[in-house]
């Protein structure tokens, strides 16, 4: 979560670990998109996912709650928690996310969150770890999940094992002001972005040697702003797409080629992508939350 920009002025750090990034291709050559407006007025949202049952999941910071969107944009609440983060599958009838993703517990470092599981059949709630320090993106690739920390002192990438005793690795990885999240299991690898970092960085982590993080993009040479406050991010087929909270851009980036594109601009705070998988939401298309309220669909024409 980036609300801390519009709290205040959050301070940008250079990046530590931030390696030379590959040269990318202009914003001119990407594929154009044409862009519809599916809803709009819901408050802030932090994370969207479809549910494969006609309905949109979305985690709503203004209502404390995991709400369902449908097409017609019809909202009803299935579960309130407190600052719900990135919504992930965790098996075919549920969904996990963190909890506690408030900018006072990251600015305090109180350790008020939770990783917790929604089961769509029954809507039982389940809290399988606390102790976490402001989570915000979520990422589970066999038999663990991975949570992320924009904000605070110590940040970095919590590891947390799924089994019957779940346990709790803080700095997994060290890398910092980390936000959105999405893993490779192919190549073993995962993908990281930065938010109060200078620019709009991308960062990739080997899963075999976390703290060998290494910068492979800037997505902020890309969009209109050298301050892009990039947030919440997904992969398809290979691709990660990024928004930029803070700017208003949306973006593709190639993590293999280095190429990468601007989709849109002039966005209201957009904080989350997800893809379509048809149900009722275009199969392929992406969708965008944001702080503005609004959810949006993007065909590649």
């Amino acid at each position: 979560m980036v609300a801390a920009l519009l709290a205040g002025s959050p301070i940008l750090a250079a990046s530590p670990t931030a390696d030379a990034a590959p040269s990318h291709a202009a914003g001119g050559a990407c594929p154009a998109y044409r862009q519809t407006k599916i809803a709009y007025s819901l408050g802030i949202l932090e994370s969207l996912l479809p549910d494969n049952r006609g309905g949109m999941l979305l985690s709503a910071t203004t209502g404390n709650a995991i709400e369902r969107l449908t097409p017609n944009g019809h909202v009803t609440v299935l579960a309130k928690v407190s600052s719900p983060g990135q919504l992930v599958w965790h098996g075919k009838d549920t969904v996990m996310f963190p909890t506690g993703d408030a900018l006072a517990s990251g600015a305090l470092s109180r350790a008020d969150g939770t990783l917790t599981s929604l089961n769509l059949d029954t809507g039982k709630l389940t809290t399988v770890a606390t102790g976490l320090t402001m989570p915000n993106g979520l990422a589970i690739s066999h038999g663990s999940a991975y949570v992320t920390r924009d904000l605070g002192a110590g940040t970095g990438v919590t590891r947390i094992s799924l089994g019957r005793h779940p346990k709790v690795t803080t700095d997994w990885s060290t890398a910092s002001d980390t936000n959105g999240i999405a893993i490779d299991a192919r190549r073993k690898v995962m993908y990281v972005d930065q938010t109060f970092t200078v620019g709009g960085p991308v960062v990739r982590i080997p899963m075999a040697k976390p703290d060998a993080a290494t910068q492979i993009g800037d997505l902020s040479q890309v969009g209109g702003s050298p301050v892009q406050l990039l947030d919440d991010l997904t992969m398809s087929r290979g691709v990660l797409y990024v928004p930029g909270n803070g700017a208003g851009d949306l973006f593709s980036f190639d993590p293999q080629t280095g190429r990468s594109c601007l989709i849109a601009s002039g966005l209201g705070n957009p904080s989350d992508v997800t893809v379509g998988t048809g149900h009722g939401w275009r199969d392929g298309a992406l969708f965008v939350s944001g702080f503005d309220g609004t959810v949006r669909e993007f065909v590649r024409e």
